[in-house]
């Protein structure tokens, strides 16, 4: 894989999502009104010369002509080379190659169109590094130190905000997206991301997925179930939360194949009433079921 850029346009900056940064620069960031709302709502995963990884893409952004059309429902992706790819998302354009690591792309004046490239580029990113961004919530397990993380997931409506509600704001990493990446040792990392939902609350910290839970709402009246799944289920599960535009069919099948290695052997569902604790009780039956982790294994880290 060609080594990604080196250097950070001092025009603009560079926003770290877990393992992957993009550098954010180019004429649109000109536009003071625009440059103030990204820097706000990426500050927490801003890194500056000397810190964090390099980035993977550079991205150079240039404001859509007067009248562009709106981004319609959903974005259209399409291959234009062996790892370089076309988005077409109403004033949303942009060409980007992965492999030189640099993106060009058109923007209105507003943060949530460079929110929506951000995400659409993430993915196609992502899946080169073995991660994927998912629709769920993730929030620090208690009694781990900050070094395991419970992902709750499932469609909208299902729970993922009110679980991130339940704990400390401290111990939310996300309440609307997190990137899970799968390790060479077998593990899977679970990282915040700036992407938040209902609950704005955001922090840039990296722990193993413990569990990947997937949320279903039950009778008042019946305690929660908990279920472990089987490879299978697991990945039909986590691919159904998983956030993908493109329908080219060789990156689904490495998107299927990464899927089972991030969801075999820590997916579950869970059945519960809704004035459930749900990080207490995954965490209870993790302690109860989980053998205790080897002390000489090396521990991720969190950030921020």
């Amino acid at each position: 894989m060609p080594s990604p850029p080196t250097t950070r346009d001092t025009r603009g900056f560079c926003v770290a999502i877990g393992p992957l940064a993009f550098a954010l620069e180019g004429p649109a960031l000109a536009d003071l009104g625009l440059s103030v709302a990204v820097r706000a709502r990426y500050a927490r995963f801003l890194v500056g010369e000397d810190e964090g990884p390099a980035p993977v893409m550079r991205l150079v952004l240039s404001l859509a002509p007067d009248g562009a059309p709106k981004p319609d429902d959903v974005p259209r992706i399409t291959r234009t080379g062996p790892r370089a790819f076309a988005v077409d998302y109403g004033a949303l354009q942009a060409e980007l190659d992965l492999a030189a690591g640099v993106g060009r792309a058109t923007v209105l004046p507003t943060v949530y169109i460079v929110d929506s490239l951000l995400r659409i580029v993430t993915t196609l990113v992502a899946l080169e590094h073995d991660a994927v961004l998912v629709h769920g919530s993730g929030v620090w397990l208690p009694s781990t130190g900050r070094s395991r993380v419970l992902v709750s997931f499932g469609p909208s409506g299902v729970g993922k905000t009110t679980v991130a509600r339940s704990v400390p704001p401290a111990d939310v990493l996300c309440d609307e997206m997190i990137l899970l990446q799968a390790t060479d040792e077998g593990r899977v990392l679970a990282s915040g991301t700036p992407f938040h939902g209902d609950l704005p609350i955001v922090a840039p910290g990296t722990g193993e997925a413990a569990a990947l839970v997937r949320l279903r709402h039950g009778p008042p009246s019946e305690p929660p179930v908990l279920t472990r799944l089987g490879a299978a289920a697991s990945a039909k599960e986590l691919l159904g939360s998983v956030l993908f535009f493109s329908r080219d069919e060789d990156l689904a099948d490495r998107l299927l194949g990464l899927a089972l290695r991030i969801a075999t052997g820590r997916t579950y569902t869970l059945v519960f009433p809704r004035e459930t604790h749900v990080p207490r009780t995954v965490h209870d039956h993790l302690r109860l079921h989980t053998p205790p982790t080897d002390e000489g294994a090396p521990r991720p880290s969190a950030r921020g």
